[in-house]
């Protein structure tokens, strides 16, 4: 593993000590964050760089609304405007979606 040396203000390091926050985790986190939802690095490779598990990585972004997969809106109009498969009402696809994040099949 690679050590990289980084310089910040005074007054940051301050703040953030003061909020009871471990500068060096919020530096690798903020970081892997930017980076991940910038599609430079994928969320396992982000994960690793904040030094957490996958789950927890997830987790830290959610609790801090960070948005790693962003959407561009005009390609998620073009998606709903496809047909769906047949059969296919919105109804099912929640179905289909709730089974999903339940793990259930």
């Amino acid at each position: 593993m690679n050590t990289v040396t980084l310089e910040l203000p005074d007054d940051v390091v301050q703040v953030l000590s003061a909020m009871g926050k471990d500068v060096t985790q919020e530096v690798r986190l903020a970081l892997a964050f930017n980076l991940c939802s910038r599609g430079e690095l994928s969320t396992s490779l982000a994960a690793r760089l904040a030094g957490l598990s996958y789950e927890a990585f997830l987790n830290a972004a959610a609790q801090r609304h960070v948005e790693l997969f962003p959407v561009d809106v005009d390609d998620w109009k073009r998606d709903l405007g496809r047909p769906r498969p047949d059969k296919a009402t919105l109804r099912t696809i929640q179905e289909d979606l709730t089974r999903a994040q339940s793990g259930h099949s």
